[in-house]
């Protein structure tokens, strides 16, 4: 095998273990989440490094069924973090657009106040327009 596939292999497995431990350090919060996502990344690494040698070999000997077998395990294994880190920028973006949405309401609750605090100042009315004068300007922060 030359030098360069295996320097893509090893770049390959390195981003699925990153992505594993990113993907499961998400999942909660603290010193417990890093002793979760260590574990769960070197269960990974271990799936990364042993099943391919045991489906070669069981495809060598002519054992089809646990060669499958262990394709498709390495496949899940892969494809675990693939799938956590699809659903953590998935949830990046709907959180994304919510703190928009909630941006565009804080803007027309402003606008809304500067509009009334302009009529009573139109008004003579400026002691009244003070406060939402205050107001406006606190939301636009």
């Amino acid at each position: 095998m030359n030098k360069q596939v295996i320097v893509i292999r090893a770049a390959l497995v390195a981003l699925s273990l990153a992505a594993m431990f990113s993907f499961l350090v998400s999942m909660g919060s603290g010193f417990v989440s890093i002793l979760f996502a260590l574990g769960g990344t070197l269960i990974q690494a271990a799936g990364l490094l042993y099943l391919p040698g045991v489906m070669l070999q069981a495809w060598d000997n002519g054992r089809l069924s646990m060669a499958t077998l262990s394709g498709a395990s390495l496949a899940v294994v892969v494809l675990i973090p693939v799938a956590g880190s699809a659903s953590i920028l998935s949830g990046l973006v709907d959180e994304q657009v919510q703190v928009a949405g909630e941006w565009v309401g804080l803007l027309s609750l402003a606008t809304a106040k500067q509009e009334s605090a302009d009529w009573l100042i139109a008004l003579d009315r400026i002691t009244k327009a003070q406060p939402l004068l205050e107001e406006a300007a606190t939301i636009c922060a």
